[in-house]
């Protein structure tokens, strides 16, 4: 993704880049739909039905959801694996350790906190400090 977007590509990538398609990732997508597609993955996927298909619509805590999805890393199904994650863009989570991924994303955005883990220690350990009170959650949003 680096390479595309400082390469001399990019403006049409950017043009590109908004879409909920394709909503479930492949390692045989091409171009613009593989950029899309991670990208999506990246910043705007939180909940997945037990295909894998990204609910581009759901932002709420879980349990607020539609029946048929799942929180991403609880998708009935998924491949195990015996690695942490580190994660964010889901304020709606605010911190949330458990299925291997640590959810720092403590509404900086909204005002609340900026949340930092320190991984290079024996223990993990939080760091928060508070945002400027110049922005304010608006009524329903949860991202």
């Amino acid at each position: 993704m680096e390479c595309e977007l400082s390469s001399p590509r990019h403006p049409k990538l950017l043009r590109n880049l908004f879409g909920n398609r394709p909503a479930v990732w492949s390692s045989r997508l091409q171009g613009l739909d593989r950029h899309r597609a991670t990208i999506n993955t990246l910043t705007r996927m939180r909940y997945c039905d037990v295909n894998g298909r990204m609910d581009f619509d759901a932002k709420g805590v879980p349990g607020t959801q539609k029946p048929g999805l799942y929180p991403w890393f609880e998708v009935p199904g998924m491949r195990k694996r015996d690695l942490r994650i580190v994660c964010g863009h889901w304020s709606a989570l605010h911190r949330f350790v458990g299925f291997g991924v640590h959810a720092i994303d403590t509404g900086c955005v909204w005002g609340d906190k900026l949340t930092a883990l320190v991984l290079d220690e024996p223990e993990l350990r939080y760091v928060s400090v508070d945002a400027e009170p110049t922005r304010h959650r608006p009524p329903g949003a949860e991202d």
